[in-house]
């Protein structure tokens, strides 16, 4: 007989192709919960970082809450002058985040965070 074991599920940061226009796009995790523009803190920035790392930390909070492992992450966007954030799940958990995330998103002021997908 084979021995099985508790592993714990890992988390999978596969990516995928979001095309903007024709010409432009960015990628984006496959397990993303929550995604984010962060543009710095200049003063004309339409996406300061203080605002996008609230909202981020206030999703990260409703998702602990439920015991909902995550990792938060960034990639390129298709701005220079912008990064994308994401907070990631393990795949088992990804649709359960995701209505975590929308209530929040639905109670809590929000600026620079939607919920992958939709």
């Amino acid at each position: 007989m084979k021995a099985t074991t508790n592993k714990p599920e890992s988390f999978n940061m596969a990516m995928r192709w979001r095309h903007t226009d024709p010409m432009r796009g960015y990628s984006e995790f496959k397990y993303a919960v929550v995604g984010g523009s962060d543009a710095g803190e200049w003063e004309d920035s339409p996406a300061p970082s203080h605002i996008t790392t609230r909202e981020l930390n206030g999703i990260k909070q409703a998702l602990k809450k439920e015991h909902i492992k995550y990792r938060e992450t960034a990639a390129r966007s298709s701005n220079v002058f912008m990064i994308k954030r994401y907070v990631v799940v393990q795949p088992s958990n990804l649709d359960r985040a995701k209505q975590i995330a929308r209530d929040w998103l639905a109670t809590n002021e929000n600026h620079n965070i939607y919920v992958i997908g939709d």
